[in-house]
């Protein structure tokens, strides 16, 4: 859960982008994510060059940016203080069609 601030609620929504972006910590480490793909290979002997596992942490990175933005904004919607799992399931369709 993340608490709402007033400081978000003055910033435009590309601001509040670029802070979450700035301020997100960098928990999608390449090995992170090549050990979730790895899960769900089919053949274990699949491999990932460099380049595809970068572009896929930069995805999952701007996915997860995008989605905390659209919590907050229907967080501030309805009112709520915090963001919780009902705002971002809430969210989830649009964001799933628009990536």
């Amino acid at each position: 859960m993340m608490p709402l601030s007033t400081h978000y609620a003055a910033c435009s929504w590309c601001q509040v982008r670029q802070y979450w972006w700035a301020h997100l910590p960098r928990p999608l480490e390449q090995e992170l994510v090549s050990r979730l793909l790895h899960l769900h290979f089919r053949d274990s002997k699949t491999k990932v060059s460099g380049d595809a596992l970068q572009l896929m942490v930069e995805f999952l990175r701007i996915f997860v940016v995008e989605a905390a933005v659209r919590g907050v904004r229907q967080a501030q919607a309805e009112g709520a203080v915090l963001v919780d799992v009902d705002q971002l399931e809430k969210v989830l369709p649009q964001l799933l069609l628009d990536f």
